[in-house]
């Protein structure tokens, strides 16, 4: 077995890995000895290729009352006709980067499509939070316009969503609702699909909003996180560097948020299409439609406050922790950490249910990066552990004040690169290159800095 892989697991991980470089003035530069394969300019690549191969396997599955079995289902090739189809009409209607498309609603089948025929027609989507929006209103809405000016809303819920929708009213603004998608994803006699190239990688695919997550809603600190379609593509493949399987193996994801996170949406979403894979969508805490269980995911992504649910959940009725376990390789934990006795708990449920060690994986964005920049892949004692640089990334520690003598504890201000893909390479020592995420940090241990970084501060 190659050294650099690591076999607690039954798939494929990189062992945890860093090359540092210290500066004169001990600063710290740190960057991942993996590589990052080649990567697509744009998801569209992905959506036709599977399209093309596996033209009837199920991209997305929602619950469905009407369906026979309890599922709505999109496949590949229904999602790539439908999604040329509203491109052609998007265009049409003279949506752009100036007047790009907003989404509030929850994952399901025609979020999916609004959002594959915008980045078709090179319009960005901007993901409003359902969930502020509805306890925060025509406040939240009201400064979420103003920083994106939308051309179109989609909304799922008429009655939930009444205040947004007067907004785009007022505003001009074109609105769908789920009435209209029938009408909106037909194609017409010779054809209809969008007929223009592909946007340019560099082009701005997706924006999201942060600084506004819910429970802690402030409108002053609310600002856009935009993504292009290469940093998309980028993503999927550096995580795939350090976790092979992700990236070669058809996953079955569990998909318990709405793809308007900054912090999670791109990565959950593109997950499925780089991959050939399905978004299995549905109520993970109960694990059940109408008492049908839900197909056993191989990758779930959860944010950590429904892991803790997930948890009593699971305690409560091992045969659905069995199914739950039963095909999973991966678990991806977003917006928080977790203490060392719930981190400790979930890897033993693995166990218990599947018979073998399942990583658990974090994401770190930094300031509020579109994709992730730096992942904990590792196993690790300190459950605050923000990680290593993915492949491709760059993370620079500068000193806090004097020169330090490289022992353990000393604080350093974390700034990170943002990826470039495609771009000319920059100068690694600059520090007008890197981001300041506003993090004091300091190594776990000096003298072996691929055990990760941690906050200095306690939460």
């Amino acid at each position: 077995m190659n050294s650099d892989v690591a076999a607690e697991y039954k798939l494929q991980l990189k062992r945890a890995a860093v090359d540092v470089k210290r500066l004169d003035d001990g600063t710290l530069i740190m960057r991942s000895p993996y590589a990052v394969p080649a990567t697509a300019s744009h998801p569209l690549v992905w959506l036709r290729k599977w399209a093309s191969e596996t033209p009837d396997e199920i991209f997305i599955a929602q619950p469905d009352a009407s369906a026979a079995n309890g599922w709505g289902t999109l496949t590949y090739e229904d999602a790539l006709a439908s999604a040329e189809a509203i491109a052609a009409k998007f265009a049409k209607w003279g949506l752009s980067a100036e007047a790009p498309v907003a989404t509030l609603a929850a994952s399901g089948i025609d979020h999916a499509l609004i959002r594959l025929a915008a980045m078709r027609a090179g319009i960005p989507v901007v993901g409003l939070d359902p969930a502020i929006s509805e306890f925060a209103g025509p406040e939240y809405l009201a400064a979420a316009w103003e920083l994106t000016k939308p051309g179109l809303l989609y909304v799922d819920d008429e009655n939930l969503h009444g205040p947004a929708l007067k907004l785009a009213k007022d505003a001009g603004a074109r609105i769908i609702t789920p009435k209209a998608f029938p009408k909106l994803g037909k194609r017409g006699l010779f054809g209809g699909g969008f007929k223009g190239p592909d946007p340019v990688g560099a082009a701005i695919a997706t924006i999201n909003l942060a600084g506004a997550e819910t429970g802690a809603f402030d409108v002053a600190k609310m600002h856009t996180v935009a993504a292009s379609h290469a940093q998309i593509c980028w993503e999927q493949e550096a995580v795939g560097a350090i976790a092979p399987h992700l990236a070669s193996a058809r996953p079955v994801i569990a998909d318990f948020c709405s793809w308007h996170r900054w912090d999670v949406g791109n990565l959950l979403f593109g997950a499925a299409l780089r991959s050939g894979g399905s978004i299995c969508i549905a109520n993970i805490l109960t694990y059940t439609v109408d008492g049908t269980p839900l197909p056993a995911p191989t990758v779930h992504f959860a944010d950590a406050n429904t892991v803790y649910a997930l948890l009593a959940r699971l305690e409560l009725n091992t045969d659905i922790g069995t199914l739950f376990f039963g095909r999973l390789d991966g678990i991806w934990i977003y917006g928080g950490t977790m203490p060392e006795v719930a981190m400790d708990k979930l890897t033993q449920m693995a166990v218990t249910g599947s018979g073998h060690k399942i990583p658990i994986f974090t994401g770190y964005h930094g300031n509020a990066s579109p994709v992730a920049q730096m992942a904990r892949w590792f196993e690790t004692d300190h459950s605050r552990n923000l990680g290593l640089p993915l492949p491709g990334t760059f993370a620079r520690l500068a000193p806090e004040g004097e020169v330090p003598s490289g022992e353990d504890g000393e604080v350093y201000a974390l700034q990170l690169m943002p990826p470039s893909p495609g771009g000319d390479p920059l100068d690694l020592d600059d520090a007008g290159n890197y981001v300041d995420t506003g993090e004091r940090v300091r190594l776990i241990d000096a003298m072996r800095p691929y055990l990760g970084i941690e906050p200095a501060t306690e939460d």
